[in-house]
């Protein structure tokens, strides 16, 4: 999963959610850990989307400017 090149935003995410599900920590760690994941993760989309923009694909779902 990570290092291919097709990897996606939603792959990235998942890899982090479930990282995080399986460490070892108290359920109050993972609600705080969580809590500030969520909020870095929104700061990084939006900077992705003011970088790089968005467009919708042929079936309807978000992809890169440039086609690729």
């Amino acid at each position: 999963m990570v290092g291919r090149e097709d990897m996606t935003l939603h792959g990235w995410r998942q890899l982090v959610e479930w990282s995080l599900q399986h460490a070892c920590m108290s359920p109050k760690e993972y609600a705080d850990v969580y809590e500030h994941w969520k909020a870095a993760w929104e700061v990084f989309l939006t900077w992705v989307l003011e970088t790089y923009g968005y467009v919708l694909n042929k079936e309807g779902g978000v992809g890169p400017v440039n086609g690729a």
